[in-house]
Parts: C-alpha cells; sequence; structure tokens
C-alpha cells in the first residue's frame, strides 16, 4: 500500500509540513511530563497520517482514473 501511494506522498510531504508548521508554530512543542518527545510522536503521528490520506486521496481520484484510461487507449506499434 505504501509502495502505490509513495509518489504522490513524497509530492505532499513538503506542502503538508509547511501548512503543519503554520498551524502549530515553529516555537517548540510544549511539555509533556517536563518533556517535548510525547508532543513529537504526536506531531509525527498526525503529520504521517495527513500525508497518507492526501496520498490516498489523489490516488483514488487523479492517478487510478489516468490509469485505467491506458488500459482503454491501447497503441500497438507494430
Amino acid at each position: 500500500t505504501v509502495g502505490k501511494y509513495s509518489y504522490a506522498m513524497y509530492i505532499f510531504h513538503q506542502p503538508m509540513l509547511t501548512a503543519f508548521t503554520k498551524v502549530y508554530g515553529w516555537r517548540g512543542f510544549p511539555l509533556v511530563a517536563g518533556a517535548q518527545t510525547p508532543m513529537q510522536v504526536v506531531f509525527v503521528i498526525a503529520f504521517v497520517s495527513a500525508t497518507f490520506g492526501a496520498a490516498a486521496l489523489s490516488y483514488r481520484y487523479l492517478e487510478r482514473p489516468f490509469l485505467t484510461l491506458k488500459e482503454k487507449l491501447r497503441f500497438d506499434a507494430s
């Protein structure tokens, strides 16, 4: 599954990171039990999930229709 969505994830990860940092700011994460690590883990899980979701939607509504079109428009060069 990740292989199917990997190119779209590559394309979307930088815009998603920019959007996430604008929403959450880049001032650092709030402390939980005296450490930033728990909030960093939450941030990474949310970021990867959002990127994966955007890639899945892109595959479903952009890539897959073009892939089915490719099958319908076979070109025989021989």
